[in-house]
C-alpha cells in the first residue's frame, strides 16, 4: 500500500493502479451523477448552437441568393448601358466620316 499523508483523506489506495472515488468509478466506467447532468446540459447547449448556426447558415444563403440576382442584374444592365454607349460611339463615328468626307469633296 502506498503512504499516505496526514492531510489526504482516507480512502481506498492500491500500489501502482488507481486510488480514489472518482478513480475508482472509471476505472468501473461508471459516471457520477453529477458528470451525466452536466453532459446532458452541455449536449442541450450545442444541440441550441447547432440550430441556431443552421438558421444563421439559411439565412446567408438566401441573402447570397438575393445579392447574386442583383449582381446578375447589374451585369444585364452594364451590358445594356455598354452596348447603347458602343451604338451612340458608331453613330457618331459615322456622322464624322460623313462631314470629313464633305469636307475633302469641296
Amino acid at each position: 500500500m502506498e503512504k499516505r499523508r496526514k492531510s489526504e483523506k482516507p480512502h481506498w489506495v492500491t500500489p501502482g493502479v488507481f486510488s480514489g472515488a472518482v478513480q475508482t468509478q472509471e476505472r468501473l466506467g461508471q459516471e457520477p451523477v453529477s458528470h451525466a447532468l452536466a453532459q446532458a446540459e452541455e449536449q442541450s447547449e450545442l444541440i441550441g448552437k447547432i440550430t441556431s448556426l443552421e438558421q444563421d447558415m439559411q439565412t446567408l444563403q438566401r441573402q447570397l441568393q438575393e445579392w447574386e440576382k442583383k449582381w446578375a442584374h447589374f451585369v444585364k444592365a452594364s451590358q445594356r448601358d455598354r452596348e447603347h454607349l458602343y451604338q451612340v460611339v458608331l453613330s457618331l463615328k459615322k456622322e464624322w466620316e460623313m462631314e470629313r468626307d464633305e469636307n475633302r469633296h469641296r
